[in-house]
């Protein structure tokens, strides 16, 4: 007997790992969690969203690292 399942079931074991680069993108980053974090029932336990600071002069890197909301984000910095 097949049941539908629960939104994220699937991936509950999955680690996705996505990768978005970013420079200087401080009127954007808002947007784009809020987006994400619509779908964030699709993520796994164990997956992470590495945002890409490319040597932005405005913002970005503070607000990655300032987010505090359901999205695992974390922020790798490259000078």
């Amino acid at each position: 007997m097949h049941g539908i399942a629960e939104p994220g079931a699937a991936n509950a074991g999955a680690q996705l790992l996505f990768v978005i680069p970013a420079f200087n993108e401080q009127e954007n980053l808002p947007n784009l969690f809020a987006d994400l974090a619509e779908s964030s029932d699709l993520l796994g336990e164990n997956s992470r969203i590495f945002i890409v600071d490319d040597g932005s002069v405005d913002e970005t890197p503070a607000l990655v690292e300032s987010y505090r909301g359901p999205l695992p984000l974390e922020l790798v910095r490259l000078e």
